[in-house]
C-alpha cells in the first residue's frame, strides 16, 4: 500500500499484517491515538510499535471542526490504493466522525521521525456544525492541545499518552478523569438492568460507572447543556457507598445505577427553580418523595436536568440555565418540559431519569430524543416534592399532572416504575397499598393492536405516518392482530376539547390576576359556536366550578368508552407529536408555528389528550435527517408495567 506525502507524492510502502489495538480517545484535547502492532503474536500481542501511529485532532467550535489525519509509512489500512491524504481525510470524516460531503481545507502539515517510523500529519479545517458520532474509545483530558504541542508530544516518546489506568500529561495538560476504553462507552448506553448485572458480576464498579458518566457529561454538556445542576461529588460518595453495600451482600434494584433527575424535583441542597429567575436561589431542605425512593433503591444521582420556564414549553430553555440542545441535532429542540432528562438519556448520561407530565412533558421529549418514557395513571406515583418554588410541599395530587420514569429501554421503565409506585406515606399511604393487576408475559403475537395515525383536529407529517406504517408492518409480521379502525374508538375531537378545558383550568388557577382578568374578558367575547381548541383553552382558564364538573363528567364518560375499547384491544398505537424535533424557536409562544408538510401549520397537538390512560412512548427509528421519526405512543390498560417496546436504533451522534 502506498503512503503519500502532503503533496501527494509516494513516500513509502506500508507492510501488510498490521492491526490497531489499545486505542485511546482524548476527548477534551481532541487527540485519538491508536497503537499498532504486528499481527500474529500470541493473544494478539505482537511487536509494540509505540504510541502515535494514527492521530486525529478533533476540536469543535461554533462554526468549524478541526481534524488532523496522521498517516505513517507502515500502518496498513490508513490510505486506500491510489488514495491521497485529502481523499483519505474526507473518508475518515465520513466513516469515523459521521461528517459527509463537507469541504476540507488543509491548514497545516508536518512530519517527524521517532527513529523507527516516519509520520506524516495533515491538519484540516472543516466548516461544519453538526453532531459527531462518538468514538468507540475515549479518555478525558483537560484543555486543548495546539499544533505545536501535538508536534512536541509526537516527537517525544516520554510525553506520549499513558496506557489505560496510568497517569501522565499531553501538551502540558494533566489527566482529569479516568481513561476509558471500548467497553466503557458501550456501558454508557447499556440499560439499568444490564448495569446491575455487570456490577453484580464484578465486571464494573458503581464508582467506575459514575466516573464514566461524569466524564461523558463534562465532555458533551458544553454543547448539549442537559445537566443544569451537577451534583458530582455527592454522586461519587453515593457510588462508593453502593460498592460497599454490594460487597456486603446488598442487592437493591438500582444499587449503583447512575441517573439524572428533572430540575423540577426537590433535592436537598440543590436549587429548584422551574426556570423562574425570581427563584434562582431557592434551595429546598428535603428531597421529593420520588427522589428519596430512587436513592433508597441505591441509585446514584448525577444531577438535575434542564427545563423550560414553569415547565411550560415543548422546548427546554430559561434565563437561569440557558438552552438545552437535542443530541441528534443540536440545532433542534430536545422537547419539553422534561427535555433535559431526555437529552441526557440520549447522550448516555446515566441509564435512567425522572420526569413529569401534564401536557406531554414526558412523551414529547422522549419522542424528540429517541428514548422511552411512561406517563402513568393519575395517583400511581407520589407528587410530593415535585413542587414549584414558593408553594407548600404537600401530599396532594394535581389534576392531570403526574411524574414518571424515563429510560432507554422499556424494561427499565418497568424497573423504575416499580421503585416509584405506591401512595405517599403522608397521604393516602396511611390507608392504601399498591396492588395493581399483573400484565402477563404474553408473546407479541398474542397482542391485539389498534393503530390510529390520524386526528380530526391535528394533521400529521408524512414522515411520522410512514414510521407508524413501518412499525405496524413489523407488528403484523410478528403475528400481532393489527386493526386500523374500531367503532369503539371514542370521539377524538370531543376528547381534545374536554382535555383543553381541564388542562387550562388546572394551569390557569395559578395565573397572575391580570392574566386571569384578561382571559375572562377574552372568554366573554367568544362565539358560543366556536369550539376550536384555542377557544376551549381560553374558556378553560376561567372555567366555573359548575362547568368544571360538567367537563369532568364528560371525561368520565370518555374514560369508560376507552375501557370498553380495551376489552377488544391490548394497545392503541398513535403518534406522540405531528412532526420530528423542530429547530429552536424562542419567539413569543403565541406566534410560533410548526410546519407540517408545508404549507399546513399548527401551534399544538391533541395526540396528548387521547385516553387519560397510561401512555408509554417507545424508542423510535431514525428519520433520514438523523432525528428520531416518531415515538409510537401507546395507550393501554392501567397496570404497574405498561411498557411499549420497539427495536433499538443506536445512539445519537455522541
Amino acid at each position: 500500500m502506498a503512503v503519500y506525502d502532503a503533496d501527494g507524492g509516494v513516500v513509502g510502502v506500508a507492510p501488510r499484517g498490521v492491526v490497531y489495538q489499545d486505542g485511546l480517545w482524548h476527548a477534551s484535547t481532541g487527540v485519538l491515538v491508536l497503537r499498532g502492532t504486528e499481527a500474529g503474536g500470541a493473544g494478539g500481542a505482537g511487536k509494540q510499535s509505540g504510541d502515535g501511529e494514527r492521530i486525529y485532532l478533533h476540536r469543535r467550535s461554533p462554526d468549524k471542526l478541526i481534524f488532523a489525519g496522521c498517516y505513517d509509512c507502515w500502518a496498513g489500512g490508513v490510505l486506500g490504493p491510489g488514495e491521497t491524504p485529502d481523499a483519505a481525510a474526507a473518508r475518515e470524516l465520513d466513516e469515523e466522525l459521521g461528517v459527509r460531503d463537507v469541504p476540507l481545507r488543509r491548514i497545516d502539515r508536518f512530519s517527524y521521525d521517532d527513529g523507527t517510523l516516519r509520520y506524516h500529519v495533515f491538519l484540516y479545517e472543516v466548516r461544519w456544525d453538526g453532531p459527531v458520532r462518538h468514538q468507540p474509545e475515549e479518555v478525558v483530558w483537560g484543555g486543548w492541545v495546539t499544533v505545536r504541542e501535538l508536534r512536541d508530544v509526537l516527537a517525544d516518546p516520554a510525553r506520549r499518552s499513558p496506557r489505560t489506568g496510568g497517569s501522565g500529561s499531553i501538551g502540558g495538560w494533566q489527566v482529569s478523569r479516568r481513561e476509558m476504553g471500548v467497553q466503557d462507552v458501550e456501558r454508557s448506553y447499556r440499560s439499568a438492568t444490564e448495569l446491575v448485572e455487570a456490577m453484580a458480576g464484578g465486571e464494573v464498579s458503581a464508582v467506575e460507572l459514575a466516573e464514566e458518566a461524569i466524564a461523558r457529561i463534562e465532555r458533551h454538556d458544553p454543547t448539549l447543556n442537559a445537566v443544569c445542576v451537577p451534583d458530582f461529588e455527592r454522586a461519587l460518595d453515593s457510588a462508593r457507598a453502593a460498592d460497599a453495600a454490594r460487597a456486603a451482600g446488598d442487592s437493591r434494584p438500582l444499587l449503583g445505577v447512575p441517573m439524572t433527575v428533572k430540575e423540577s424535583f426537590h433535592m436537598a441542597g440543590l436549587p429548584t427553580t422551574w426556570g423562574i429567575p425570581e427563584f434562582a436561589d431557592f434551595v429546598p431542605d428535603a428531597d421529593a418523595v420520588a427522589v428519596d425512593r430512587v436513592k433508597a433503591a441505591g441509585a446514584v444521582v448525577l444531577g438535575k436536568t434542564n427545563v423550560p420556564v414553569v415547565l411550560g414549553d415543548f422546548q427546554s430553555y430559561n434565563a437561569i440555565y440557558g438552552t438545552t440542545r437535542n443530541p441528534w441535532d443540536p440545532e433542534r429542540s430536545p422537547g419539553g418540559s422534561s427535555g433535559g432528562s431526555a437529552a441526557a438519556l440520549a447522550a448516555g448520561y446515566g441509564a435512567l431519569s425522572l420526569g413529569s407530565d401534564i401536557g406531554g412533558s414526558l412523551r414529547n421529549p422522549a419522542h424528540y430524543c429517541g428514548v422511552h418514557a411512561h406517563k402513568p395513571s393519575l395517583g400511581l406515583l407520589p407528587l410530593r416534592g415535585h413542587t414549584a418554588p414558593g408553594l407548600p410541599t404537600l401530599p396532594a395530587e394535581s389534576d392531570l399532572a403526574v411524574i414518571g420514569p424515563m429510560a432507554r429501554t422499556a424494561a427499565d421503565l418497568a424497573l423504575l416504575l416499580d421503585v416509584l409506585a405506591g401512595p405517599d406515606e403522608l397521604g393516602e399511604g396511611t390507608a392504601y397499598r399498591l396492588a395493581l393487576p399483573a400484565t402477563g408475559n404474553r408473546e407479541l403475537a398474542d397482542h391485539r393492536v389498534l393503530v390510529v395515525d390520524a386526528h380530526p383536529l391535528v394533521p400529521v407529517a408524512a414522515s411520522v405516518r410512514a414510521a407508524i406504517d413501518r412499525f405496524t408492518e413489523a407488528l403484523t409480521k410478528a403475528g400481532a392482530r393489527v386493526e386500523r379502525q374500531s367503532p369503539l374508538l371514542p370521539d377524538q375531537a370531543d376528547a381534545a376539547r374536554v382535555y383543553a378545558r381541564l388542562l387550562m383550568s388546572t394551569l390557569g388557577a395559578r395565573f397572575p390576576g391580570e392574566v386571569f382578568e384578561a382571559s375572562l374578558a377574552a372568554a366573554a367575547r367568544l362565539d358560543p359556536a366556536d369550539t376550536s381548541l384555542g377557544a376551549e383553552r381560553t374558556r378553560g382558564i376561567v372555567l366555573s366550578h359548575r362547568d368544571w364538573i360538567a367537563a369532568d363528567t364528560r371525561r368520565a364518560v370518555l374514560r369508560q368508552q376507552w375501557g370498553e375499547l380495551f376489552t377488544e384491544f391490548d394497545v392503541v398505537v398513535c403518534p406522540v407529536m405531528p412532526t420530528t424535533a423542530f429547530p429552536h424557536d424562542h419567539s413569543p409562544m403565541g406566534g410560533r408555528r410548526i410546519s407540517i408538510d408545508a404549507p399546513t401549520t399548527t401551534t399544538s397537538t391533541s395526540w396528548r389528550s387521547r385516553a387519560w390512560r397510561p401512555s408509554p412512548v417507545s424508542r423510535p427509528p431514525r428519520s433520514p435527517s438523523g432525528c428520531p421519526t416518531t415515538g409510537c405512543r401507546s395507550g393501554c390498560r392501567p397496570s404497574a408495567r405498561c411498557t411499549a417496546t420497539a427495536p433499538r436504533s443506536g445512539s445519537p451522534s455522541w
